[in-house]
């Protein structure tokens, strides 16, 4: 047996092996029955938890003790999972068309972002109202340590627009990308 041949075969016993002792300590599910649910996006939160952002085109959508009810053909959602895979909080993003959330973050003072696109004529998010200006803008919007929302903010020129990625530096700045029509866009918020 050739060395190449040897070290080759290790790789393949060493994967096997690591690939084998990882175990999983929960999976759950989510969304309703006949219903489109995505999850979009994965942030870590406070301790050990987790930011979930995604979409549902559905009446209802089920997140454990978390029910939100649907606005339009597809809605945007934001929640918090815990270490033990259960949702402490969740809140929907949604308007009459198609709404989607496709990327979160949190502040070092723990507060949340999350971003995306909608379609909705006027995007209903809390207190907020964001008014489309074309065929999709895209949206931020922040929420507060306690969960109620700080700010939302549209980006949009006409066209087909959307925020794609966020994050947050250690001073507390955020910085989203994402595209107006064909335009890469980039930002420091």
């Amino acid at each position: 047996m050739t060395l190449q041949r040897s070290v080759v075969l290790l790789f393949f016993y060493l994967l096997s092996v690591g690939a084998a002792a990882q175990n999983w300590e929960w999976a759950k599910s989510l969304g309703a029955p006949n219903s489109d649910t995505k999850i979009s996006a994965l942030g870590k939160y406070q301790g050990n938890q987790v930011l979930v952002a995604g979409s549902f085109a559905a009446a209802a959508l089920n997140l454990g003790s978390q029910n939100l009810s649907g606005a339009g053909q597809d809605d945007a959602f934001l929640a918090v999972c815990n270490d033990d895979g259960d949702y402490s909080w969740a809140t929907r993003i949604g308007g009459s068309g198609r709404d989607f959330a496709t990327c979160v973050a949190q502040a070092p003072d723990g507060s949340i972002y999350a971003g995306g696109n909608f379609s909705s004529l006027s995007l209903d998010i809390g207190s907020q109202l964001l008014l489309n200006l074309g065929e999709s803008d895209g949206f931020i919007v922040k929420f507060n340590t306690d969960k109620t929302v700080a700010w939302a903010r549209s980006v949009g020129a006409g066209q087909n627009d959307a925020i794609t990625g966020l994050a947050v530096d250690p001073e507390g700045n955020l910085y989203a990308c994402g595209h107006i029509g064909e335009s890469l866009l980039l930002l420091k918020i």
